[in-house]
């Protein structure tokens, strides 16, 4: 039927074939049986009817038997369609839900302890003071928590070191710089008016050279304590370099700057002077200051401390316990001297500063005793320069050693040189306590005696009444070792400093310079007359030598000569000259 062919188009089609071939069959049969019995045909084809009908029957009923199957299919397909929706968004809804559970615990575990970590290290990085570390825990977390916390703390000290001056406690050079380039690099509303006041002890030096490194670094100590006293509250405090302060303090936009600003100089300078005392002596404190204000005085942290650093300089000419504020003219002055170093430390690679020697005499028996070496600069442009021109400069910018051990290798090959044809001649050569303090002093020393097989071919060492007081070790050991190598040692300016008989009893000298102030007041002053007369007596019965400086008049050569003292420096014989010229002059002075 047309409902068969639809459900099931393949069965019915097969059914169809075989009535079709069934159908032939008949008609063949009934053709046949037509000629044979006419009457049989009709019995057959009601039966063949019959059949055919039990065949629809059986036909329908497959029908609806199919039918039945595949409704029960389709309803048990749309119910597993159904609940495999179902389980899905069940299982969809779990694994959100535990998304959400793992995106939370991650968050919690990871994400939040990394972005402590991550402002920790943020904080860390931007020198922040205050900061937030990961909780301590047994985990990962809490070890990076303490390796951060340690790396926190060993920061510090290291920044404490960097920023920090160990001896006083203020901050250093460096922090100074910092901090007024950071200031003078703010702009527009952020911007704001200071000052920096430096302080440079005045007799620091003399402390330190003479009573050594602990008496210096007490001093240093207590003027540290009495600048923090004497500023106002709201400044900063650094210590600049050995003996030189900085105070960095804010101003109003006012006009009365200068006044608060003279205010606090003068606070300082008397708040300073008092007396330091050193166990039971008394030792002098007295400061020079110099101010310089942004923006007037410099817009950047090099113009400004330039600026400072004039304003010291122009302190120091004035005298102890002065102060003076920064000007177009100072500064400069300031720039000159800047360029005056580094024009030094160009000349000392140069091999430009050279000695000259200004000869010592035996005035009585007219004989050249030898020549003092006297440092001069031969300059490119400007010819032979004087120490006054860069001795300061030198000093202040700690070139003086350079020039120190230059002097001293020209002079020793000099006196190499003479002791050939001269061999009584002395060559002298000053000495400061900065060179008695390095060790290049002595290597250069032994590498001069290893040349001449330990002959110090006449070389003596002229050194000050405050590096031979000077009770340190390394000067001692500086001096013992010069004599242990049989150089000989000689006081310089006699009678101008700390002298006294009992340091003369103890030093290890050889020989006495008097000062040039007292040969040249002799005449004039009885006191400057007792001083000559007295030194002379000292060193006679200590058996030592002595020489006048500063004979530049036949009187003062005659006088020196009845007082019994032959051997004289002065103009009154020569000028400091060239190494090459002082032989042609001693023949001269002796025939």
């Amino acid at each position: 039927t047309t409902d068969l062919q639809k459900i099931y188009p393949s069965e019915a089609k097969s059914l169809k074939e075989r009535f079709s071939r069934q159908s032939e069959l008949l008609v063949v049969w009934k053709a046949m049986m037509n000629a044979n019995n006419q009457d049989g045909l009709s019995d057959l084809n009601t039966e063949i009817i019959s059949v055919g009908r039990k065949i629809d029957d059986v036909l329908v009923k497959i029908r609806d038997t199919e039918a039945a199957r595949t409704e029960r299919l389709l309803v048990e397909e749309r119910e597993r369609v159904r609940k495999t929706v179902q389980y899905s968004t069940y299982i969809l809804f779990a694994v959100g839900v535990l998304a959400l559970l793992f995106s939370a615990l991650f968050a919690q575990v990871l994400l939040k302890p990394l972005d402590v970590t991550a402002k920790a290290l943020k904080q860390m990085n931007s020198g922040e003071t205050v900061i937030t570390f990961p909780q301590n825990s047994n985990d990962e977390f809490g070890d990076i928590a303490q390796a951060l916390r340690q790396f926190r703390d060993q920061s510090e000290r290291l920044r404490h070191q960097a920023y920090r001056d160990t001896l006083t406690g203020l901050g250093n050079r460096t922090a100074l710089y910092n901090e007024v380039s950071k200031l003078t690099e703010q702009s527009g509303v952020f911007s704001r008016s200071f000052a920096l006041i430096t302080i440079d002890l005045a007799n620091f030096r003399s402390v330190n050279d003479s009573l050594g490194y602990r008496a210096g670094d007490s001093y240093l100590i207590e003027a540290a304590s009495r600048l923090s006293r004497f500023v106002p509250d709201d400044t900063e405090q650094f210590r600049y370099s050995s003996d030189k302060f900085v105070v960095l303090m804010n101003l109003h936009d006012d006009d009365v700057n200068v006044d608060r600003l003279t205010q606090v100089a003068q606070t300082l300078v008397r708040g300073m002077q008092e007396p330091v005392w050193n166990g039971e002596k008394s030792l002098e404190m007295s400061v020079y200051v110099g101010i310089a204000q942004y923006p007037e005085d410099g817009a950047t942290a090099d113009r400004l401390l330039s600026a400072a650093d004039a304003a010291l300089s122009e302190s120091k000419a004035q005298g102890r316990g002065t102060y003076s504020f920064a000007s177009a003219a100072l500064v400069s002055g300031a720039r000159k001297r800047l360029e005056v170093v580094t024009e030094i430390r160009h000349g000392i690679t140069l091999n430009q500063f050279v000695p000259y020697f200004q000869p010592i005499v035996d005035a009585r028996e007219r004989k050249v005793f030898g020549g003092e070496a006297l440092l001069r600069w031969n300059h490119p442009q400007d010819g032979i320069v004087l120490p006054g021109r860069f001795i300061a400069a030198a000093e202040e910018s700690g070139l003086i050693n350079d020039l120190g051990q230059a002097c001293i290798a020209s002079s020793f090959d000099i006196a190499r040189r003479w002791r050939e044809q001269h061999p009584t001649w002395k060559v002298a050569v000053n000495l400061s306590v900065r060179q008695l303090k390095t060790t290049a002093l002595v290597d250069t020393l032994r590498k001069f005696l290893q040349q001449t097989e330990g002959d110090v071919c006449g070389v003596e060492f002229e050194l000050t009444e405050s590096a031979l007081l000077d009770r340190s070790s390394d000067s001692a050991l500086a001096l013992s070792e010069l004599k242990n190598m049989g150089f000989g040692l000689g006081l310089d300016d006699f009678g101008t400093g700390y002298s006294s008989m009992t340091y003369v009893l103890n030093l290890p000298i050889d020989k006495i310079k008097i000062d040039r102030s007292f040969v040249a007041n002799m005449q004039e002053k009885k006191t400057a007359l007792g001083i000559v007369k007295a030194t002379l007596v000292l060193a006679q019965s200590l058996g030592l030598k002595v020489v006048a400086e500063g004979v530049e008049t036949e009187a003062q050569r005659d006088l020196l000569l009845d007082l019994g003292c032959h051997l004289q420096q002065g103009f009154l014989y020569s000028k400091a000259i060239p190494a090459d010229q002082f032989e042609q002059w001693a023949i001269n002075y002796e025939t």
